[in-house]
């Protein structure tokens, strides 16, 4: 494993996700959830925005999802090779690449408890996201950091001391809400 390092993958990325014109292949990216409030420390300002995410919950697996981002047209999201292990800042995270496609249509509600919803108040600085989320009413906060140039670029210090602190779990949302309901 090499700092902030992507492993390379031979196969042509058209063979792996078959890309239509609706779909978007993210970069490689690392997450990390904290439980508790985001620290006053690392919050620059208001959020850039706020909104409230459903995911359904029948769909829920480490490498797929279907959400509602703020109530708009369903997402579905499914990664598209396996995790790679990688540190960043000399801290151990995993890397995943996920594609993400917006439905042309729009899949009605059905039954309201399938679906969860996660709030979420959003700051976004270049490849670095931060987030602060409430599941259940339970607060975490989340650090999500973009691969730029096949590496991932270090943290700012404001962000990496608190992480490096914190009992963080480095996965996806949908990852992420799996372990809080199966832990």
């Amino acid at each position: 494993m090499v700092e902030g390092v992507v492993p390379d993958d031979d196969r042509p990325l058209r063979a792996r996700s078959g890309l239509l014109s609706d779909e978007r292949l993210l970069p490689p990216e690392v997450r990390w959830f904290v439980p508790g409030r985001l620290p006053k420390e690392v919050r620059a300002g208001r959020p850039h925005r706020t909104r409230t995410d459903e995911y359904y919950l029948p769909s829920l697996a480490r490498d797929f999802a279907l959400k509602r981002r703020g109530g708009a047209l369903v997402e579905r999201k499914w990664l598209v090779e396996p995790p790679h292990p990688v540190l960043v800042d000399g801290r151990p995270a995993l890397a995943e690449r996920w594609l993400k496609e917006r439905r042309a249509a729009s899949i009605g509600p059905g039954d309201l408890a399938y679906w969860q919803p996660v709030r979420k108040s959003l700051w976004q600085v270049g490849d670095v996201q931060l987030a602060e989320v409430v599941l259940d009413d339970a607060p975490w906060w989340t650090l999500a950091v973009r691969c730029a140039d096949d590496r991932f670029p270090p943290l700012p210090r404001r962000l990496s001391k608190p992480l490096g602190r914190a009992e963080a779990l480095s996965c996806s949302y949908s990852g992420w809400m799996l372990e809080r309901r199966h832990p």
